[in-house]
């Protein structure tokens, strides 16, 4: 709890989202210096309705994972939060990203697109197993 406090900052109204004329403004991902390619990638993931719900209603053991517990929470800040932009830092740390460097979109796109189908395919072989 106290780390949903503390991303509010010292007065949340500041960062409040608005209403526009078809409801909510949609929210933003913060920049955490050279990460653009990050969250024009991610912000594509979660314009696809049906990514969006699968990642939701995902069960153990795939929801267990760091990667899909990460991008669950930054996608329900992007579709619920109160605030105009998100943080996806905790989610670029999870996935060792060096945002100090210029990334390629489509690099980090397919890395990202190979990380979870391993993730699946994990536990899949898993549950297979048992």
């Amino acid at each position: 709890e106290s780390g949903l406090l503390s991303s509010l900052g010292a007065d949340p109204r500041v960062n409040i989202r608005g209403e526009g004329a078809e409801g909510q403004v949609p929210c933003g991902l913060n920049n955490l210096g050279n990460t653009c390619y990050v969250n024009t990638a991610l912000q594509c993931l979660f314009m696809i309705p049906s990514f969006r719900r699968a990642l939701f209603e995902v069960q153990p053991p795939v929801a267990d994972h760091k990667v899909v517990q990460h991008l669950r929470s930054l996608f329900l800040a992007l579709a619920f939060g109160p605030q105009r932009s998100a943080d996806p830092s905790a989610f670029a740390k999870c996935l060792n990203l060096d945002h100090s460097t210029q990334q390629d979109c489509q690099e980090f796109f397919k890395l990202l697109l190979n990380k979870l189908e391993d993730v699946f395919k994990r536990s899949s072989d898993e549950n297979t197993a048992q």
